[in-house]
């Protein structure tokens, strides 16, 4: 008898094991319209991937528009990595326009963490080769490919020293970056929301500071089912005030719904379309 209850106990910490292990290991893909003034001019692609204590968000983007004159053609690959949560411990952002591209890396050091600019004019025939196939791998329609994304990321121009601008920022000078957003609010219950947060731009190297109010839940659609979100806005005097909606239930990684605002452009939406 001691023998089978022994055998027992050890099959269900093995069953609770395994739906642990489960849990802490998740990932998702989501994929977004992005319009301008109700014209649909781009396509992004965010995917999540928790594993543990670790999560990573990349977010790949398409904007293509023109008009009588001019025309925009930018693909914008971004990496953030985190632990515990809230603490970014890497950041990379490549961004290619018109046959020239910029990088963007953070570090982590111990109690600061290190930026890092670079402007490339002309990429060279290796650097386009990788480019191409990391715009292919981000775009995938597949949220395994995380790990890949980030080796070939960090992988281009990782020889280039000369003209790389770098400083340090304090820990302390930021809550969140607006891609971690998500899992930063789904950390906050409804009184415990800040009215301010310093928020970091990864891709632009910037912190601003924006008042938030937290306007409550509210139900969209999504692909024809409803689903409950969470409606916060943030407002500063430099970008007005933007409304995100964010779904913060704790059976999926929390993510952005729907982002609305204005810019230089007028009026923008992102709008998620599918999951999975």
């Amino acid at each position: 008898m001691a023998r089978f209850t022994s055998f027992v106990i050890f099959i269900l910490l093995m069953m609770q094991s395994t739906f642990t292990q489960a849990d802490e290991n998740r990932s998702m893909l989501l994929t977004y319209d992005i319009l301008s003034q109700g014209k649909d001019i781009g396509d992004l692609t965010t995917r999540i991937s928790q594993q543990g204590n670790r999560h990573v968000i990349i977010e790949w983007s398409h904007i293509k528009a023109s008009g009588w004159l001019w025309k925009i053609d930018i693909v914008t690959i971004l990496s953030e990595e985190f632990e515990n949560g809230n603490k970014l411990t890497n950041s990379d952002g490549k961004t290619f326009e018109e046959g020239s591209a910029h990088w963007t890396k953070i570090g982590s050091q111990e109690k600061d963490i290190l930026m890092q600019y670079l402007e490339i004019p002309k990429p060279g025939p290796r650097e386009e080769k990788q480019i191409a196939r990391l715009s292919l791998e981000a775009e995938a329609n597949t949220s395994s490919n995380t790990e890949d994304i980030l080796s070939l990321s960090g992988s281009i121009f990782m020889n280039i020293v000369e003209g790389v601008q770098e400083f340090s920022v304090s820990r302390k000078s930021f809550d969140t970056t607006w891609n971690n957003l998500p899992f930063y609010i789904q950390r906050k219950s409804d009184s415990s929301m800040p009215l301010e947060l310093k928020i970091l731009d990864t891709e632009n190297l910037e912190i601003g500071k924006f008042t938030v109010k937290d306007v409550g839940r509210e139900t969209l659609m999504l692909a024809k089912e409803p689903i409950t979100v969470r409606h916060l806005t943030f407002s500063n005097r430099k970008t007005g005030t933007s409304h995100i909606w964010i779904n913060t239930d704790s059976g999926v990684l929390p993510h952005v719904v729907r982002h609305t605002g204005k810019d230089e452009d007028g009026a923008f939406e992102i709008v998620l379309k599918s999951t999975l």
